[in-house]
This record gives structure tokens, sequence and C-alpha cells, in this order.
């Protein structure tokens, strides 16, 4: 399965912030990358997609709606 992606822009103390996130599937479950800044940080792996929604909403700033795939 290809991989969702999802970017945000913002700003922090006026400075552009860019987060973009990868979520992935495999037979195991889902991961999710984020790299916001080019620091990436990775999420355990998650057993659903509730989990997933849970995961995204404590840790960035989308949700799972967000993700869409790329053509």
């Amino acid at each position: 399965t290809a991989p969702l992606t999802a970017t945000s822009f913002t700003e922090e103390n006026g400075l552009p912030v860019k987060c973009t996130g990868t979520l992935r599937q495999d037979a195991d479950g889902y991961t999710v990358s984020i790299t916001r800044n080019s620091v990436e940080s990775h999420s355990e792996r998650l057993a659903s997609l509730d989990e997933v929604d849970t995961w995204l909403r404590a840790h960035t700033p989308f949700i799972l709606s967000d993700f869409r795939k790329h053509p």
C-alpha cells in the first residue's frame, strides 16, 4: 500500500514551520513518521486507525483525515 502524506505550514515565534507526516500500513499495523523543520520522529507501531488518530492528535498538528494519497 502506498503511504499517505500530509503537510502543514505554520509560524512559531515569527518563524515558518513546515511539518510533513507520512502514514504507512503493513501486515503488522501502522506507523507514522513526522518531519518538522528537517527533524524526523516516528510513532511506535499502532494497531488501528483509531490509535493512529489518537497518536496524531497528541503529537502532531494533524488529524487522520489530513492524510491523502499522492497521485
